[in-house]
């Protein structure tokens, strides 16, 4: 089917902190922070929430950005709502997102994001959000900056260590190491090696947008009104599925993954919303006395030709039960065929994010849900900033 018509409303409302003014809110789409409907008649039931709600947010935000303040941080809270209206010739569909974007910037200019999707027993909820991120990514930053800033001692690291992804680390790794893979566009490059390979028989790697519609902006029908339905990528230790498009339609069958990020782009195979989960339940193994284990995944590549891959992300070396460096930008690299043919453990600790996943040119809205997952040994490069025995955990 053609898109006859297509459009979007997209709202956003700013709080900015900054060392000389202590709170202000720009409006960036149509909402005014006093007013119960915003412009485009697009308000929500959760905005006029924060509408109420304004007072205890103002509050909260200049208690959360006086402390970061102190630490010669900055805080930025986009809260952004976003409705899309797409017409079909037999049909249409109407798709809705919101969220808070939280950005913590250092004075050495690096930022920090954390994107909250919000929900119902507001402002409570977002506010515990909001903390956890400042406690925990930020907390975890913070130390690494001033770990660089005393010029600590360092080291170059260059070894094969055993990974440990959390969460939102594999939920991205899987994201970019194998389902760009398996989108009809690229598997057409790599089908002759991945369409054979054997996976470890734990991997259920599923794509599924049900309960996750408003936070990822899909509901019925892709942009070529395909409907929308749940498909198994990979299970049973191979590759089920593939995502196609009627473009790229192959020998597998549509479920809804025609995505554009406007009508003035075309129309491409992307994931939705990606779900890792293990068919079996194990214990957690004991690590090795030396390990990599990587918080945040930053970015990652494959090459098709050799299925070779790199993973770039931020962490820390533990050995013995305890941290004993930091690495702010390791590299990890290795054979995604090889590292998925055997996976010593898949936890049971499954969480959901959410991004903007950026390809040919355009760039969609996406989700991840993931556990924590252990590769066998990778080899591991980067800058390790060795920490003393008051820095441990």
């Amino acid at each position: 089917m053609e898109v006859n018509t297509l459009s979007f409303i997209r709202g956003r409302l700013t709080f900015l902190s900054t060392g000389s003014v202590g709170v202000g809110f720009q409006n960036d789409g149509g909402y005014r922070f006093n007013e119960r409907v915003c412009a485009c008649h697009a308000a929500s039931d959760v905005l006029g929430s924060l509408l109420d709600s304004r007072t205890a947010l103002e509050e909260f935000f200049c208690g959360c950005a006086a402390r970061l303040r102190r630490l010669r941080m900055q805080l930025i809270v986009h809260y952004e709502e976003h409705h899309e209206l797409v017409r079909f010739s037999a049909c249409e569909d109407v798709r809705f997102y919101n969220s808070f974007k939280i950005v913590v910037r250092t004075e050495s200019g690096n930022c920090f994001v954390e994107e909250v999707p919000l929900s119902e027993g507001l402002p409570e909820t977002l506010m515990e959000d909001i903390r956890d991120f400042t406690s925990t990514v930020v907390g975890s930053q913070l130390s690494m900056a001033t770990l660089v800033r005393r010029s600590a001692a360092f080291e170059q690291l260059d070894e094969a260590l055993t990974v440990l992804l959390e969460p939102r680390a594999a939920g991205a790794f899987f994201h970019e190491i194998i389902g760009h893979m398996i989108e009809r566009d690229t598997y057409e490059l790599v089908k002759a090696r991945l369409s054979h390979a054997s996976f470890d028989p734990k991997i259920i790697f599923r794509d599924d947008v049900r309960d996750y519609e408003r936070v990822c902006g899909l509901n019925k029908f892709d942009d070529e009104g395909t409907k929308i339905v749940p498909i198994t990528l990979v299970a049973d230790g191979k590759l089920c599925n593939t995502m196609d498009t009627q473009r790229f339609s192959g020998e597998g069958g549509l479920s809804g993954f025609a995505r554009a990020e406007s009508i003035l782009y075309p129309l491409l195979p992307r994931m939705r919303m990606s779900l890792v989960s293990s068919s079996t339940h194990i214990e957690r193994p004991s690590l090795p006395v030396r390990y990599f284990r990587m918080e945040k995944f930053l970015n990652g590549s494959v090459m098709p030709g050799s299925m070779n891959f790199w993973i770039q992300g931020s962490g820390a070396i533990v050995q013995e039960g305890v941290r004993v460096a930091l690495l702010p930008h390791a590299v990890v690299t290795g054979n995604v065929i090889d590292a998925l043919e055997r996976i010593p453990y898949m936890g049971d600790d499954e969480r959901a994010f959410f991004a903007d996943c950026f390809k040919g040119g355009q760039t969609v809205r996406v989700g991840y849900r993931a556990p924590s997952v252990v590769l066998k040994p990778l080899r591991i490069s980067g800058t390790a900033y060795m920490l003393r025995k008051d820095d441990h955990e």
